[in-house]
């Protein structure tokens, strides 16, 4: 069974990996959605958070450890146009997020650091990952740092903090080594949901006293 979206040119940035692929994400993540919502099912696992909402789709679960079926097709499709939209209207604010990121790592001693909570911060880290190999970056040029450490990645080999500084990503790490360090050459994104954590919160207040752009 073969999906071959036809959509046309898509720019390359980076890399051939890094190409404006989202089509075939988005067919890749519907598929794997509705995969492992049926395993899960078959399995007798309801995926429901304390809210009631179902985990993977966000939808109400109709009736207490029951869902009637997995999420439809359109309904996650609709998902990804509205995050989509979201982001073309606040298309300013990310291009100054951007422009930002883009005069730090320009400076010989500038630094991108993401900090934040939960899967938001997540993605921060997997972004500064990706800077070493992709783009050449130095491994302290742009560092993620996460409410919860390596307790979050829930990881097999559990904290590895100790293994080096490229490994220290808790709110604490960033506090000892990073918060009296930072300076105007530095930028600072903050990577959050609605509200902040207590943790988060405290360290935003400490860094809005430092001379680092903030976003």
């Amino acid at each position: 069974f073969v999906l071959n979206p036809v959509v046309g040119p898509e720019p390359i940035t980076g890399s051939t990996r890094m190409k404006g692929g989202s089509a075939t994400k988005i067919l890749l993540e519907i598929v794997f959605l509705q995969a492992i919502e049926r395993a899960l099912q078959s399995c007798g696992i309801d995926i429901r958070s304390a809210s009631g909402n179902d985990e993977l789709s966000g939808e109400p679960v109709a009736k207490k450890g029951k869902r009637s079926s997995p999420p439809s097709t359109a309904n996650a499709v609709s998902l990804y146009r509205e995050a989509s939209e979201s982001v073309y209207r606040s298309s300013l604010q990310v291009a100054g997020v951007l422009q930002s990121a883009a005069q730090s790592i320009a400076q010989p001693d500038g630094h991108l650091y993401y900090l934040g909570s939960d899967s938001f911060a997540l993605l921060g880290l997997v972004d500064a990952s990706e800077m070493v190999d992709t783009f050449g970056a130095a491994r302290d040029e742009v560092r993620g740092f996460v409410d919860g450490g390596w307790h979050i990645c829930a990881n097999n080999q559990g904290d590895l903090s100790s293994a080096g500084k490229a490994f220290r990503m808790s709110l604490d790490h960033f506090n000892e080594d990073i918060v009296d360090t930072l300076s105007a050459n530095d930028t600072v994104v903050l990577l959050s949901g609605d509200s902040l954590t207590e943790s988060v919160s405290g360290m935003w207040n400490k860094i809005v006293k430092s001379p680092a752009a903030l976003a």
